[in-house]
């Protein structure tokens, strides 16, 4: 197998022009095993000198290529082109102030001759569980697919994410719903490396736009949601959510983000049995609505949502369920 023949690089990038510098200087050094790849650099339309540096390269460097976007469309929006764009066996989106560490790649190498679907090179969790695993997924720079897991309705589902914080979950959902894939997780030390070169450079999923502007993001934990929808596995997707809420931050490689506050983590728990039932419009309309209510974490809010809930959906759809004789409508347990 040719690494030069079967993997391409594709950059991310918005206004962060030393750390892109920095990134490029890394992955074309002479020790840097996928200096020769093909590697494509989407430039987001940046306003500083981003482009000058994608230009010195490009002109340096013949498998070195840039594409400046005519707008500013979102860091998610960047990816999904990134994602379309791929036509080698395997593709690899990096983002552009993440690290690397090398010493490691000739297991990636071998996963790829074995011909593995996402070959995952990133450990954020310590001691992961197979849900940790999962989860790793959702760190760009972490995975590298194979080109053929893309198809129409994973473009679809990418497209559609781009309102949350992981259009790419299509990709590892993909593979996780096909049990004729594989992922293949590195046994030896990680290659990419979850963090940046300029901490203190805003990272913020709205720079460079206007956010009164633009359509509401959803927050993290309500993302993780929309994305563990397309897992097909009603088992596996609970798991997921619920590893989610109870994630221990001590656990974690710089990701922090656990839920404490007993009443969210019910209504999650409860909310997530119920997307595991029930696929219904009104139902995932209610569930986006309780997302964007727990993206404020308003308690308040949160047990207004409860009640509502109670009231006017729970009780209906059980005294239907009992003059039909038949659970038909089973949202708030599983058996």
């Amino acid at each position: 197998m040719s690494i030069k023949d079967d993997l391409e690089l594709i950059i991310i990038t918005y206004n962060r022009a030393e750390s892109l510098k920095k990134t490029l200087k890394e992955i074309l050094s002479n020790s840097c095993p996928v200096k020769d790849c093909k590697i494509t650099i989407l430039n987001n339309n940046s306003t500083d000198s981003t482009q000058d540096i994608c230009n010195e390269f490009s002109s340096r460097y013949k498998n070195v290529s840039v594409i400046k976007n005519k707008y500013n469309v979102g860091g998610n929006a960047n990816i999904a082109k990134a994602i379309e764009f791929a036509n080698k066996k395997y593709f690899w989106i990096l983002g552009d102030d993440d690290y690397y560490d090398w010493q490691n790649w000739k297991e990636v190498e071998d996963a790829m001759i074995e011909d593995h679907d996402c070959i995952v090179i990133a450990q954020i969790f310590v001691n992961p569980t197979f849900e940790d695993r999962i989860k790793q997924c959702v760190f760009l720079s972490g995975c590298i697919y194979k080109t053929s897991i893309i198809n129409s309705e994973v473009m679809r589902n990418v497209y559609d994410s781009i309102s949350s914080y992981c259009p790419h979950a299509p990709l590892f959902c993909k593979v996780i719903n096909d049990k004729n894939k594989s992922f293949y997780y590195l046994k030896g030390n990680p290659v990419a490396i979850y963090g940046g070169w300029d901490a203190g450079v805003d990272s913020s999923y709205t720079r460079g736009n206007i956010p009164s502007e633009l359509y509401p993001v959803k927050s993290f934990f309500a993302a993780i949601f929309n994305c563990m929808l397309l897992i097909k596995d009603d088992k596996l997707r609970l798991n997921i959510v619920k590893s989610w809420l109870t994630e221990d931050s001590d656990k974690s490689q710089g990701v922090k983000h656990k839920h404490t506050d007993p009443i969210v983590n019910v209504v999650f728990r409860e909310i997530a049995r119920g997307i595991i039932k029930e696929n219904g419009f009104l139902l995932q309309n209610i569930m986006s609505y309780f997302c964007f209510c727990s993206s404020f974490i308003m308690r308040l809010e949160i047990i207004l949502f409860v009640l509502v809930s109670f009231i006017f959906l729970y009780l209906p759809l059980k005294i239907i369920s009992m003059f039909n004789g038949k659970k038909k409508y089973n949202f708030w347990r599983i058996k």
